[in-house]
């Protein structure tokens, strides 16, 4: 598509829109995510400038879930892992297991992608907030039956309580994506960061104004990492050090 200047009169259109809730609801979100933006403790880049190969991206577009991951967002966790080819990957959170066929699509042939959420018994009993009253039949649903079911490992566990002792050091990419409190998100992240191989990449989803504490959690994190989010998307994303 090719750009156009805006004119004056598109600006005189605009403003006939100003008394429309949904117009109002717009300039509302706008306004608040550029607030976040501004305040955010870590840098922006673009995709593009996250990208360290050129690679072809395999992505399956078709009528979503409420709570599943955007499709600018799994376009972009597409592209992270597409040009970095991972081996084997861990993902915290499985949900009806979009990001994680997709994570097993893009990766290294061969490759393994160990995916956990937690199990139907502990799900109701946990203080949480939507993800507690998750249907436990929609868990993984979308990778089961397709080609890449034998490169996923379902792992149902608290993942408070789950050991990485067999994977530390080994996982070459992991996507931290389950329960959005503080204390979800840090426990998450320091596995995925003992998990992750130096050089490995972890990506974290939900950096956006409606999860506090992963931008919160995030902003702790030694300068070291180099965390960045990536624009238009509620990504963000690091090398391990």
């Amino acid at each position: 598509m090719k750009y156009r200047q805006p004119s004056a009169f598109d600006g005189i259109a605009a403003l006939r829109h100003l008394p429309e809730k949904s117009f109002v609801r717009s300039v509302g979100r706008a306004a608040a995510e550029w607030d976040f933006r501004d305040r955010a403790d870590i840098p922006d880049t673009a995709l593009e400038h996250a990208i360290t190969t050129g690679s072809d991206v395999q992505i399956h577009v078709e009528p979503g879930t409420w709570g599943e991951t955007p499709l600018s967002d799994l376009f972009a966790l597409c592209c992270l892992v597409a040009s970095s080819r991972p081996g084997t990957i861990f993902e915290f959170g499985t949900f009806t297991g979009l990001a994680t066929v997709h994570l097993a699509m893009n990766a290294a042939p061969g490759a393994l992608v160990h995916t956990l959420d937690l199990p139907p018994a502990k799900r109701e009993s946990m203080d949480l907030d939507w993800e507690g009253a998750i249907d436990d039949e929609v868990i993984g649903k979308l990778w089961r039956g397709t080609p890449w079911e034998t490169a996923i490992i379902q792992h149902l566990c608290d993942s408070r309580a789950f050991d990485t002792t067999e994977l530390d050091g080994a996982v070459d990419f992991a996507f931290v994506d389950g329960a959005h409190s503080y204390e979800f998100v840090a426990n998450d992240s320091a596995k995925a960061i003992d998990m992750v191989r130096s050089g490995g990449v972890i990506a974290w989803h939900d950096y956006s104004r409606t999860c506090p504490d992963v931008q919160r959690y995030l902003g702790s994190l030694p300068e070291a990492f180099g965390v960045r989010s990536i624009i238009g998307t509620n990504l963000a994303f690091a090398t391990r050090p």
